[in-house]
């Protein structure tokens, strides 16, 4: 498998090329066919960003963390990946599909990606909620590694938003009628 490995307002040095491609190159033992591995790293203020996404079979796995190292950035969100690998892998073994290993069926090489546009839905995803404090939805959250959580507030039985604000603490998004 092949890490694409490239930078953003940081010079990507060869350790630190190596050093990702080693982390996020062994969680290909994870599946049989890596359709596409990349490493994005950069610099914000103070803050060393990384964002990794693999790219499997009827799958696609994404990551992304800021830490003052970008060695620790990087063993961060391989530390996300391998936790939504492994929930994908145990979701996929108790509903009875296929082996991970075999794989979705294969792309078709006269299929070309379409590019995105601008302000089209492209994916559609649908989810159960149950009412929770937003104290438990901030753990779920954390678990699950996104920056951020739908839920219901048991409080106010309202759908809720907690997100990750960009100095690490956490927001909560309440609507309310007018």
């Amino acid at each position: 498998m092949q890490v694409i490995v490239k930078g953003k307002n940081v010079k990507v040095t060869p350790a630190m090329r190596a050093y990702a491609e080693q982390k996020i190159g062994h969680l290909a033992h994870y599946f049989d066919r890596v359709l596409d591995a990349s490493v994005s790293m950069s610099i914000e203020r103070n803050w060393q960003i990384v964002d990794a996404s693999i790219a499997v079979p009827g799958e696609t796995f994404s990551a992304a963390d800021r830490t003052q190292d970008m060695y620790a950035s990087v063993d961060a969100v391989v530390d996300k990946l391998t936790a939504q690998i492994t929930k994908f892998k145990e979701r996929r073994t108790k509903r009875g599909h296929e082996s991970i290993r075999e794989g979705a069926a294969p792309v078709s090489e006269e299929e070309e990606p379409q590019a995105p546009q601008v302000g089209r839905i492209t994916r559609r995803k649908r989810f159960g909620v149950r009412p929770m404090a937003p104290e438990d939805a901030a753990e779920e959250m954390k678990d699950l590694g996104h920056d951020f959580f739908i839920f219901v507030n048991a409080q106010s039985e309202q759908f809720s938003v907690l997100y990750r604000r960009r100095d690490g603490s956490l927001g909560l998004i309440e609507p309310y009628l007018e």
